[in-house]
């Protein structure tokens, strides 16, 4: 596959995975062993996304952020480079995370990967899609078929996103409405930054700096029109919970990522 010299592949993996207990007691979540030979899940993940040409990877870390670091090292023996950036605990949400790593992500754009999800997604036409609309600062991964109500978009005929929907109860919600799931899996051009460092200067004077990746700075893109959207339906899971984490079997696994088959064990 050709390598994306231009994106660096972010790695959200800080979380407690609370939905997880009891065994985020002992487990970082993306560390949790899946298939038969208990791979890790970000095994699976960044293996996937270096198949589609992503080498270059930053993990956002904190809970348990060393066993990520012990395992993966500098990546040289997965054939890729990764590094590190811990949490502030004076920077809280996805947004202000994100800016925590700016200086290490440089003037790269970002594949932007919540790690307890789990997918088949064609990454590369992802990017390729992303990199036809010259006019969208960010292109968001849209499933109609997932039932998560609180992930809604809502976007217009050239997909360009239009709002966040919490509820199709909503009363602004019309019947032709295209509603489809936000899948969470993003590609952002560097050019965002400029939206965040305007949240985090308005924030200056609070202890905590808190700003929220979706409801912040994509919500800001949509309202601009700058937001874009990209249709598939390629096998996913959101991993997060116990109910979803055991019915993850190795047969599942092995038919959905069988393009990993000769490097990692189902």
């Amino acid at each position: 596959m050709q390598k994306k010299n231009n994106i660096v592949g972010i790695l959200f993996s800080g979380g407690k995975g609370s939905r997880l207990f009891p065994i985020n007691e002992f487990y970082q979540k993306v560390m949790m062993p899946i298939g038969a030979y208990g791979t890790p899940l970000l095994e699976f993940v960044i293996r996937h996304l270096k198949y589609h040409g992503i080498t270059e990877f930053i993990a956002l870390i904190g809970y348990r952020g060393e066993m990520i670091r012990r395992y993966f090292g500098d990546g040289e023996k997965f054939g890729i480079k990764i590094q590190y950036c811990f949490d502030d605990p004076r920077k809280k949400g996805t947004g202000a995370v994100l800016w925590n790593a700016k200086d290490l992500i440089g003037d790269r754009d970002m594949l932007v990967y919540y790690t307890d999800i789990l997918t088949s997604l064609d990454v590369k036409g992802f990017i390729d899609d992303f990199y036809k609309k010259p006019w969208a600062l960010g292109n968001l991964w849209l499933d109609q078929n997932w039932n998560e109500m609180e992930k809604m978009v809502d976007f217009n005929d050239d997909m360009t996103v239009k709002r966040f929907v919490t509820t199709l109860n909503d009363k602004s919600v019309a019947k032709d409405d295209r509603i489809y799931i936000n899948t969470g899996i993003s590609i952002l051009r560097n050019d965002i930054f400029d939206i965040i460092e305007k949240l985090v200067e308005e924030k200056k004077e609070q202890d905590i700096v808190e700003i929220d990746l979706s409801a912040d700075v994509l919500s800001a893109l949509a309202k601009e029109g700058k937001l874009a959207g990209y249709v598939s339906e390629d096998w996913w899971v959101d991993v997060g919970s116990i109910t979803r984490l055991t019915s993850l079997s190795p047969h599942i696994l092995l038919r959905q990522m069988a393009h990993l088959s000769m490097e990692v064990q189902f």
